[in-house]
């Protein structure tokens, strides 16, 4: 499995980075257009949400295609299917076809990237949409829940703290003027990659790519911003009021972004997180499922950012077993910091997620997904080969200190969801001090 031998990257003069990785055995051909420009990018909070809004109009008409029917029209006559996603990091257009319309599905999204316009009333209709979006997302709690664990994590960090919507009164706020001045800012070659899967003539679709995406004018490549170093907020406990037994409840610490570390610190805390609290073999799951049968589910996760991450503990019990739930956790997190993790443990995360990355090989999506994840964050793209490498320079004794580096209780968060009192959510959260 040599994965840094089935792509092949090529810049163009423009600045536009493209990616190229065929697979012969399938009928389909899929290409994905990445474009730094999110909430992380936007200068305050007035500009939280254009990214997405954008993405929206996108859609509304170009220059071959009068209206949003016509491109879907389009979409059909060719077999294919497309859309878009924005995230707190930028916007991906993608488009899959069957093979024989490569050069269609090019064209396609090249007019939706480059050639999109709209009009006024697009401009309010999409507004109205997005309204609906955002109200949709309020109605479900654990959304709710798990925007607030994002607000609460960090301090006066609006492009981190919001959701990639924005809120309804940022939506309102956004004009017509907003979205063309941000797309002249952020949609240029330079700051944007292309990855090509599937089955495809190379020498065709490089062509056809230079012939649309790569006439386009160069322009400045996005930086991801730095915010302060001290962003987090100091130790909080949050509660969110529902009718429910079954509390939810979410701990966390604050990490880093990977941008202010090595990738090997990145893979050490991955390592950390993976004995913790991933799979039926962590270290939560074991004292908190298997052990007691306190949660149904439980577990570990990261949340990194460019600047600043936190890695959080998350779980639901019923409230009378919250307090046992605690203790749990808190020997858990005591026993790696003041003991590390065991061999076998170690041995098997790393070999485990050494395999896991291969995964991501599977579909022509995940592939994309991944290479222009690399491209995108890094800058570079790490195969998992590179990955297992630096894995395997990483000591048992790195996971300990991380455990020591992490796990400080001065600014940890701990988030409820349910019928509990503030009273008895300050009272837990002591458990964990």
């Amino acid at each position: 499995m040599k994965i840094k031998n089935a792509y092949r990257i090529i810049t163009l003069e423009n600045g536009l980075t493209l990616i190229l990785y065929p697979i012969k055995e399938i009928q389909s051909i899929y290409i994905a257009s990445a474009i730094k420009s999110g909430n992380y990018y936007a200068k305050d909070e007035k500009h939280i949400g254009i990214a997405h809004f954008l993405e929206h109009l996108a859609f509304s008409s170009t220059e071959k295609f009068k209206t949003n029917q016509e491109i879907f029209k389009r979409i059909y006559e060719i077999g294919g299917g497309t859309n878009a996603k924005t995230t707190l990091a930028g916007t991906l257009f993608w488009i899959k076809t069957p093979y024989i319309n490569a050069d269609k599905a090019v064209d396609l999204l090249y007019q939706v990237v480059f050639r999109s316009s709209f009009t006024k009333k697009d401009f309010e209709k999409e507004k109205s949409i997005i309204i609906n979006e955002c109200n949709d997302n309020y109605t479900d709690p654990i959304w709710v829940f798990n925007q607030k664990i994002r607000q609460n994590r960090f301090k006066d960090i609006p492009q981190y703290q919001l959701p990639v919507t924005g809120d309804i009164k940022h939506i309102l706020s956004i004009q017509d003027k907003d979205i063309i001045l941000w797309k002249k800012r952020f949609l240029n070659p330079s700051n944007m990659v292309i990855s090509v899967i599937g089955k495809f003539d190379e020498k065709k679709v490089t062509s056809k790519i230079k012939r649309t995406f790569g006439k386009e004018r160069k322009g400045k490549k996005t930086v991801f911003p730095k915010y302060q170093e001290d962003g987090y907020s100091k130790f909080t406990v949050y509660v969110q009021k529902n009718e429910s037994k079954q509390i939810n409840f979410n701990i966390n610490f604050p990490a880093f972004g990977w941008c202010e570390v090595e990738r090997h610190h990145e893979i050490v805390l991955n390592i950390l997180n993976n004995i913790l609290g991933k799979g039926h073999l962590s270290r939560l799951w074991l004292a908190l499922r298997e052990t007691e049968g306190l949660t149904y589910d439980c577990g570990s996760y990261t949340s990194l950012f460019p600047y600043l991450g936190y890695l959080s503990i998350y779980g639901s019990t019923d409230i009378n077993n919250l307090e046992k739930t605690f203790r749990k956790i808190k020997s858990v997190i005591e026993d790696i910091k003041e003991n590390g993790v065991k061999k076998e443990e170690f041995s098997r995360i790393k070999k485990y997620l050494n395999l896991l990355l291969y995964m991501s090989f599977e579909t022509p999506e995940s592939i994309s997904g991944y290479l222009i994840g690399e491209l995108m964050d890094y800058g570079e793209i790490w195969s998992p080969e590179d990955y297992s490498k630096e894995r395997s320079k990483v000591k048992m004794e790195e996971i300990k200190k991380m455990a020591q580096e992490i796990f400080k209780s001065e600014k940890m968060n701990v988030n409820f969801l349910g019928d509990i009192s503030q009273e008895k959510a300050n009272e837990l959260a002591q458990i964990l001090l």
